[in-house]
């Protein structure tokens, strides 16, 4: 942390994501700040970005999505800095496949994503309102004395935090779920198909793309349910995407998982995600209460072996 204890560090909301400056051995490149990502990973460079990487290897990534695993290459002992927050001996992946090009989705460029990595050591406030992230060690925090705020336990899952909440389907019974919190995702809701629960997509829907994993194209079906909740808070008519085992057979290797919580929710707090001490906190803010909107991008991803050269 170069021994500063508070930093702030303003960020870009384009498309429902969080976009911050990186500097990765000394070259700056636009990060999506993604809490279901556990690995740094860098998929768009071009000949101006005259980034080295140190100590690298070949290895494979998998994600959602329902294609084959993508060619990656892995680096170790590098060199990163977000503002004056400086990581040394970092490990980053990164994605040659000129097939795979989130920029192009998202309209502007965005070299890669970042999580875990970042957010492990720190608590991190996310001012969706202000566009501003403040990042304290966790020995300075001191816990919002505010009755605005609720405090809600984190599980966590291969360094992804997890919410557990409830969804209501129209006509049908409350479901206990378990959902990823996910600002790597630009939709509201996802959820996983379940026969065996009884989780269905309920009529009307329609096919739509989804986002793009670092295995393919993500398709779903898009509608909205009753209800959504967790804690105290209750969303009526959220808009969700049903996705199918085929696309999700990674994701499901945590069996508890059902789906993920997307920016259109998370964009209607103020959240404070203390990782050391397993808690977020949450204060509705202004956008709380707005409708629900389909959007169209995403990304999510998971490490999946690695080969020797």
């Amino acid at each position: 942390t170069n021994g500063i204890q508070k930093q702030k560090i303003h960020f870009e909301f384009h498309h429902n994501l969080i976009i911050i400056p990186m500097e990765v051995n000394g070259i700056e490149l636009n990060f999506v700040l993604d809490t279901g990502a556990s690995k740094t990973v860098i998929f768009t460079l071009n000949e101006r970005d005259s980034l080295v990487l140190n100590n690298t290897q070949n290895v494979e990534l998998r994600g959602i999505g329902t294609g084959e695993p993508i060619q990656a290459i892995l680096s170790e002992k590098n060199n990163t800095k977000i503002g004056n927050i400086i990581g040394v001996n970092q490990t980053i992946y990164m994605v040659y496949d000129e097939h795979f090009d989130f920029s192009s989705k998202v309209g502007m460029t965005i070299h890669g994503i970042i999580g875990y990595e970042f957010l492990k050591n720190f608590v991190t406030t996310i001012d969706y309102t202000n566009k501003l992230i403040l990042v304290e060690i966790s020995s300075h925090f001191k816990t919002p004395k505010s009755k605005k705020y609720s405090r809600l336990d984190l599980t966590f899952h291969q360094n992804k935090p997890y919410l557990d909440g409830k969804i209501k389907l129209p006509g049908s019974s409350e479901f206990d779920v378990k959902m990823l919190i996910d600002t790597g995702n630009s939709d509201a809701l996802w959820i996983f198909e379940d026969h065996k629960k009884n989780v269905l997509c309920p009529t009307p829907f329609f096919v739509d793309y989804l986002g793009e994993g670092l295995s393919g194209s993500i398709e779903g079906k898009r509608t909205k349910i009753q209800s959504f909740q967790f804690g105290e808070y209750k969303f009526e008519n959220p808009t969700i995407a049903f996705l199918d085992s085929t696309a999700t057979a990674y994701a499901r290797v945590f069996e508890e998982r059902n789906g993920s919580i997307g920016n259109q929710i998370m964009n209607r707090f103020k959240i404070i995600l203390d990782y050391p001490n397993k808690t977020i906190f949450l204060k509705k803010n202004k956008s709380f209460s707005k409708e629900f909107r389909y959007n169209r991008t995403g990304i999510e991803l998971s490490y999946f072996g690695k080969t020797l050269v």
